[in-house]
């Protein structure tokens, strides 16, 4: 059994111990979700660094995150994942890379 895969089935069951663990409220588990951080701070530290290499994939950056939440809430997402950022973070990577193929 490799190394991660031993990680994998002790936070599974951990989070399987948790009452109200973000586990039990989605069935993919949030570890699982691909985004960066718990913290929303982070998020905007990205934002951040991405306005400071390109004001122009800064701007398309925060228009894809708004199309994808806006997107997300209109098709009846989860409102906790929603609120965690699942859909902005990838609305933001999907904004900056049609702006830099769409040049």
């Amino acid at each position: 059994m490799a190394l991660h895969d031993h990680s994998a089935q002790r936070l599974d069951s951990h989070a399987a111990r948790e009452p109200g663990s973000r586990s039990d409220q989605h069935p993919a588990g949030r570890r699982r979700s691909g985004d960066a951080s718990e913290r929303p701070i982070t998020g905007l530290l990205f934002l951040v660094g991405i306005f400071l290499n390109s004001y122009e994939y800064g701007l398309t950056a925060l228009l894809g995150l708004l199309v994808a939440t806006l997107a997300a809430y209109l098709l009846g997402a989860d409102r906790t994942l929603i609120g965690n950022g699942l859909f902005g973070f990838n609305g933001v990577l999907t904004g900056i890379t049609l702006s830099v193929f769409l040049q």
